[in-house]
């Protein structure tokens, strides 16, 4: 018989080692209750993981640095703690129960000592801000989260080798019974990720704290109390016998068991072949992880329950890969040849994931490239779960040292994965990008199959090598084809019409901009889109800029969250304030938007005024000892969890703490996310921020609106306001119709006393620990258009409360009053006419236009009312405006007639604008065709009509 490698290279075993008849079978009942409590210790392990991970970034921002931070020093602990215990149990001490039991009440110990510890090192974080260089505070972040989370994680480490040298008693069965551990402890975990879900949405993120606290208090003490039970029945000795010593530089390697069990396996791999091969392999497995997260995010939006889901199935298919493959032996191939395979097809499968993905998003089913996202996730982590019972046997050792291979074997797949996990998010995504990091890994996974083969197997099979090569040349030719990243980025998280023309990635999330035919442009964080080039979304941030600064009496220092596209900083630059101060997550956002969106810009970041910091903006207001007279967020879609911590209680509160004598904040209300999220933001500013007014302006846009929070009394200085509107901010918003005082002050719709009692019927306030908006529904559309019609019918007379103005000044505030009151009546005209737009329905744009004297009657009627009320006459050019987009084609002269009064109405109208300078160069009048080139310039900058024709 030929003996493997490993063996080989060993010394035979000394000869008082007993064999597995001489091992004593474990208490009757016994064995289903360690797997059971292996499965409970599975599950509160991951619910650490990510409450840790969720904490974490509540208390040092949520960037990529301190979520990493958290799974370096989980992972560091893991990998740390299965080396140490795996010798400690297997030394004189011999109860490896007692042993598990204890960690399990020291993960519990030490876990709850790192909670509260979490919750007073505010005075640090603001240390570290204040005095250490802004380019080693996140190495400092690492140092933190290692104190705070190594050591209950390295306790949790050393419960696999604790448990697996209790349970596994026979030497031919390593495969199985590690499988079996390891399969059930994965399976706990796949539950710990959905498990999460309810808790967080049920009790908050602290008391699952405790309830993982709880589950490892139970399964501490059970471990301990059945151990009990099992020295009063067993003979220890025979259960656990000392180790005898090997020789001396001797370690553990592969023994007769590396050969499949029909006798016929490989001839072995040394032990200074496998373990770096299972580590390389660790490191695979957290980069494939990392990638995916990244990848499925255009997908599935990176909510909180995106990243349960995902990691549950991630999790779930590593437990069937492990319980299900090692029982499974070909007759033809052994384990050695086993784990060959699967390093192998696990690179096949890296190379085809994204040229699949690409190709299914393209078929435009989102349900069909989610499902097969996951089906492709499933089958790489079903061999990433079958990897560790195949190194498990093939590394194992004397039975009596199990527990040190097991440490060794699980250490070292830890410290790769640490490696992997850190050098993929901060090295390989940045350097060479997402697709490449994906290519290398997945090359890595065929190197290790290469090198193992060659390593360890004499003769090297000739056939399976050949096709293994051409299926990895296939892979290669298929992958270098097209770029198929981009062309994801463009099926998944794009509209249709728009392409990629420029991209930046970096560790946080790739930063996209992309063009339609018509030269609109979009620019993505990730899959949420930061900001637009259409007249809807500038006409937003402009009024979100404005608002602020006109009722703030003496705006000097202003706080903005967020660049976008960078208008909302050009906007606030018109009032010359003395700092600008600009918190950005992402350090490519700005470079990309200052080059790709200059003309809504003007590179306001690079005034002399401006201060960037690349910092998370909850996480730059807990630690800046600065304050401001205004502070604002851009106007971020309540999506990522990102944008979700701007409307916590906590950030409120922080940012009421930076706040100067009369400061105000703004909160963007974005009343389409659904009515229950509107109204839960407005009971938690509301709470914060008792003076406060709401603020909901009609126009391209009616559903958002803009909660103003007042430091002190909510009053508007008249004079200041009438002052800076002239100067300022009349000449910024006349091209969107808001050049009256009247429709500004008429879009207040509800002071303090108002919203305290919409408040007051609210019961869910969202905090950092309680996150209800992350599990909150979105209403149906007709349901959202109610709540606006509630909110518009609010009289609006209450606002002049407010408004200061010296004695002598109130008469000429009389005619205001009227006009507002007027503008007021308009707004119900308005909406009756918006929701006989909505009774209408979607139809073809010719169908519209034969019924466009019914559609646009309530409009009409608003105008009427008041001639220069903006929703109305927007609204109303809107509907005419479809006369560029009949088929067929109306006779010019009459698309001619129709856009002229389209225009008119609504000066914004990029569609009709364009249409009538292409009318006009059809024509040959070439001045009339320049007249409106030029306002097509001014509303769409990069237009492609525009660019073309001097």
């Amino acid at each position: 018989m030929r003996q493997t490698t490993a063996a080989a290279l060993r010394p035979p075993d000394p000869p008082d080692l007993p064999t597995s008849d001489d091992a004593s079978t474990p208490m009757p009942g016994l064995r289903p209750w360690v797997l059971r409590l292996f499965f409970l210790s599975g599950l509160s392990g991951i619910l650490f993981q990510v409450l840790w991970t969720r904490i974490f970034t509540f208390l040092l921002g949520g960037t990529t640095q301190s979520v990493s931070a958290v799974i370096t020093a989980f992972m560091l602990g893991l990998g740390v703690g299965s080396y140490l215990f795996g010798r400690l149990v297997d030394g004189p001490a011999r109860r490896p129960l007692i042993l598990y039991g204890v960690l399990e009440l020291g993960v519990s110990l030490s876990g709850l000592a790192a909670f509260y510890a979490f919750q007073h090192t505010g005075a640090l974080y603001e240390a570290l801000y204040t005095r250490a260089p802004q380019a080693t505070v996140k190495w400092l972040v690492f140092l933190i989260a290692f104190v705070f989370i190594s050591i209950p994680a390295t306790l949790i480490g050393g419960t696999l080798p604790a448990i697996v040298r209790h349970a596994v008693t026979r030497s031919e069965g390593v495969k199985s019974a590690l499988g079996r551990l390891y399969a059930i402890n994965s399976l706990g975990s796949s539950a710990g990720a959905i498990l999460m879900l309810g808790l967080v949405w049920a009790i908050g993120y602290e008391a699952s704290y405790h309830v993982a606290l709880l589950l490892n208090s139970v399964t501490g003490v059970a471990a301990l109390v059945m151990a009990r039970r099992e020295a009063r029945g067993e003979n220890t000795d025979a259960r656990y016998p000392h180790p005898v010593p090997l020789p001396e530089g001797e370690g553990i390697s592969g023994t007769e068991e590396a050969r499949g069990s029909d006798g016929h396996g490989a001839q072995g791999a040394s032990a200074r072949v496998l373990l770096p091969a299972f580590a390389l392999s660790g490191f695979c497995a957290l980069a494939y992880e990392v990638i995916w997260f990244r990848t499925l995010d255009f997908l599935l939006l990176g909510k909180l329950a995106t990243f349960a889901c995902v990691l549950s199935v991630y999790l779930l298919g590593i437990s069937l890969g492990s319980l299900v493959l090692s029982r499974w032996t070909p007759p033809r191939l052994g384990d050695l040849q086993l784990f060959i395979l699967f390093e192998l097809l696990l690179g096949l499968l890296g190379l085809i994931t994204l040229p699949v993905l690409s190709m299914v998003s393209g078929l435009g089913q989102r349900p069909l490239t989610i499902a097969t996202s996951f089906l492709l996730l499933f089958g790489m982590t079903l061999l990433l779960g079958g990897l560790f019972p195949l190194a498990g046997k093939l590394y194992a050792g004397p039975l009596r040292l199990l527990g040190r291979t097991v440490g060794n074997l699980y250490s070292a797949n830890t410290l790769g994965s640490v490696l992997g996990s850190c050098l993929t998010g901060f090295v390989l995504i940045p350097w060479v990008g997402t697709s490449h990091a994906l290519l290398l890994t997945a090359g890595l996974n065929l190197l290790i199959a290469v090198g193992v083969a060659m390593a360890a197997l004499r003769p090297l099979p000739r056939r399976p090598l050949a096709v293994g090569v051409g299926l990895a040349a296939v892979g290669l030719m298929g992958w270098f084809s097209g770029d198929w990243l981009t062309r994801f980025y463009e099926n998944a998280g794009l509209r249709p019409g728009f392409h990629v023309i420029a991209q930046s990635e970096g560790s946080l999330q790739p930063v996209l901009v992309a063009e339609d035919s018509h030269g609109e442009r979009v620019l993505m964080g990730g899959p949420f889109q930061s900001g637009e080039t259409v007249p809807a979304r500038r006409q937003t941030q402009r009024l979100q800029a404005h608002l602020p600064m006109l009722v703030h009496s003496a705006p000097r220092r202003v706080l903005e969250i967020g660049y976008g596209v960078g208008e909302l900083a050009r906007t606030l630059q018109l009032y010359e304030p003395e700092l600008l101060h600009i918190a950005e997550l992402d350090e490519h956002m700005i470079p990309m938007a200052e080059q790709y969106f200059e003309a809504l810009n003007e590179k306001a970041s690079r005034r002399a005024n401006v201060r960037v910091d690349v910092m998370d903006g909850r996480h730059f207001l807990k630690m800046s000892p600065d304050t401001y007279d205004v502070i604002m967020s851009d106007s971020m879609i309540l999506a990522s969890e990102g944008s979700l911590r701007l409307y916590t209680q906590e950030h409120f509160r922080e940012a009421r703490r930076h706040l100067n004598p009369g400061g105000v904040v703004l909160a963007w209300l974005p009343l389409n996310a659904g009515t229950t999220k509107a109204l839960v933001i407005l009971k938690t500013f509301q709470e914060v921020f008792p003076q406060s007014l709401l603020w909901l302006p009609l126009g391209l846009n009616t559903q958002e609106a803009f909660l103003i929070g007042f430091r002190d009394e909510a009053r508007i200085d008249w004079e200041a306001w009438q002052r800076k509107f002239e100067r300022v901010a009349k000449a910024d918003l006349e091209g969107f119709g808001w050049g009256d005082p009247a429709v500004f002050f008429a879009s207040f719709r509800a002071g303090p006393e108002r919203l305290a009692e919409i408040a007051s019927r609210v019961p869910l306030i969202n905090r950092d620990m309680n996150p209800v908006l992350d599990f909150l529904p979105q209403e149906p559309p007709r349901e959202i258009a109610a709540t606006v019609e509630r909110l518009v019918a609010y009289e609006p007379d209450f606002i002049f409360e407010h408004l200061r103005a010296p004695p002598g000044a109130q008469e000429s505030l009389e005619p205001l009053r009227a006009s507002v009151q007027r503008v007021h009546e308009a707004d119900q005209h308005f909406l009756k006419g918006v929701a006989a737009l909505d009774a209408f329905g979607a139809r073809p744009p010719a169908e519209v236009l034969e019924n466009a004297e019914s559609l646009t009657a309530g409009f009409r009627q608003a105008l009427e009312v008041y001639p220069a009320h903006p929703a109305a006459a927007v609204w109303t050019g809107q509907v005419l405006g479809l006369a560029a987009r009949v088929e067929p084609p109306l006779e010019p002269e009459r698309t001619r007639a129709l856009l002229e009064e389209a225009l008119r109405h609504n000066p914004t109208d990029l569609a009709a604008t364009e249409a009538l300078a292409r009318l006009a160069l059809q024509r040959g009048a070439h001045d009339e065709a320049q007249k409106y080139l030029a306002r097509l310039r001014a509303l769409s900058p990069y237009s492609r009509l525009a660019l073309e024709i001097p």
